[in-house]
């Protein structure tokens, strides 16, 4: 593998592990809280959409908030490690910075500074997120590394 085709990978990488949870939230969001500011633009875009077929599964309504909450911290780790991605052991750095400024954001909301609900349950699942993102960067790293160069 040569060192272009290695940074292409990497680039391809970083990019589908960022934006793919990001989506993937939106559409949790565009199911089961259509009357969202964030959600407005696409059903204004497809006034006729209908997903209001997703929102009846019980365990995707009570568990929405903390995978939402989840993809955004993962996409966040990995954002943030693309930007560090220079230095070495940048999978710790991403992981402490991206929990650090989830935690954050949590207090802030809970002060009452930041519109949202507070919860704990949300400091765990963006935790889990940015641990499961530094072992993915961390082993990704590893096997790219590893990789010989034509």
């Amino acid at each position: 593998m040569t060192k272009s085709e290695k940074k292409i990978i990497f680039l391809i990488f970083y990019f589908v592990a960022a934006v793919l949870p990001l989506l993937s939230g939106y559409f949790i969001y565009l199911a089961f809280s259509p009357g969202l500011p964030i959600t407005a633009i696409f059903y204004e875009l497809f006034p006729n959409a209908d997903l209001s077929c997703f929102s009846e599964n019980g365990f995707l309504k009570i568990s929405k908030p903390y995978i939402c909450d989840f993809m955004w911290a993962f996409a966040f780790t990995f954002s943030v490690s693309f930007v560090l991605n220079k230095t070495r052991l940048n999978y710790i750095k991403s992981c402490s910075v991206s929990f650090v400024f989830s935690l954050i954001l949590e207090l802030l909301q809970m002060s009452g500074i930041v519109s949202g609900t507070f919860d704990f349950a949300d400091i765990l699942f963006e935790l889990l997120a940015c641990i499961t993102a530094a072992v993915i960067i961390k082993n990704f790293l590893r096997s790219i590394e590893n990789e010989e160069i034509d």
